[in-house]
């Protein structure tokens, strides 16, 4: 457990397990496992009888929710001379938190960076996509909606209250973020040591995050998980998924020609994999899933 500060109540952090070796999901798949024959097998078994059935629809942030990258939106504030002495070479997230150490010394005021991120569009299709989701949860309760991204809580808390967002989302698993007493907007990562040799992120496992909110979610049944991302960083939790669930990969993007590249990667895939431009093509697989 890393040692962020309290965040809002949706957000979450994983305890570091390993996530990208053995059997996918190998957690949830102990959590079926039948009970041991004994005098509580009757109990074992009422008790999976009660376990809540959902769909589990885990999103990206970047370039899937929304059309751009809330990082690279906000070093838009100043001019981009602004940052040529800050280094990258202890990692992005570092680098972004300096970042925003160089728009609190120009004088980039919190309402500024709030502003830049509520203007942000949603990516093409979106605004249908989640509002059918918000219609599914409130008439069946049956749809739980997850983020997993290497944004941070500011920026993507300010964009879900700004869509009306925010009570779809049960967790936002992201680094954490908090403004100072002086306006500054502070950042720190996610997490220092993932484990996990394959990630592209050092600070932030997507597989990780996915295997470990099924695990804490114990009580229920995850009948169908859909992972949608654009990153190399959402490779991790394609692993993770099942053949009876579903990666949603966008196109034109780098999970997409990781994928396209390399054979021996898109092996280590069980599920079936759909290509989409538009938020709409992910909810007619849905609305398909579902028989609407």
């Amino acid at each position: 457990m890393n040692t962020s500060p309290i965040l809002p109540a949706h957000v979450a952090h994983p305890a570091p397990t390993p996530c990208c070796t053995g059997s996918p999901l190998a957690g949830l798949l102990l959590l079926l496992a039948p009970p041991a024959a004994s005098d509580s097998c009757r109990g074992g078994r009422d008790m999976a009888a009660r376990r809540t059935q959902k769909t589990l629809v885990v999103f990206d942030f970047d370039h899937t929710v929304v059309d751009q990258n809330t990082d690279c939106e906000v070093q838009d504030l100043v001019p981009k001379q602004a940052f040529e002495g800050v280094s990258r070479k202890h990692g992005w997230t570092q680098y972004m938190a300096d970042v925003l150490g160089v728009l609190h010394e120009r004088g980039v005021t919190r309402a500024q960076i709030e502003r830049r991120m509520e203007i942000m569009a949603l990516t093409d299709g979106f605004d249908a996509l989640l509002e059918a989701l918000k219609a599914r949860q409130a008439a069946h309760g049956d749809v739980e909606v997850v983020i997993a991204s290497d944004s941070n809580t500011v920026f993507i808390d300010t964009i879900l209250a700004k869509y009306g967002l925010t009570d779809l989302v049960s967790r936002v698993y992201t680094n954490p973020a908090s403004w100072a007493p002086n306006g500054r907007l502070l950042l720190q990562p996610f997490t220092r040591n993932h484990g996990c040799a394959t990630c592209s992120s050092p600070n932030m496992c997507k597989g990780q995050i996915l295997k470990s909110h099924i695990e804490r979610n114990a009580a229920v049944e995850y009948t169908a998980i859909h992972y949608v991302g654009d990153g190399r960083n959402d490779f991790c939790p394609l692993v993770q998924l099942r053949p009876s669930d579903r990666g949603h990969v966008r196109h034109g993007y780098a999970l997409a020609a990781f994928l396209e590249g390399s054979e021996m990667q898109r092996r280590k895939i069980q599920a079936p994999v759909a290509v989409w431009k538009r938020g709409d093509a992910i909810l007619r697989e849905l609305q398909a899933a579902w028989g609407a």
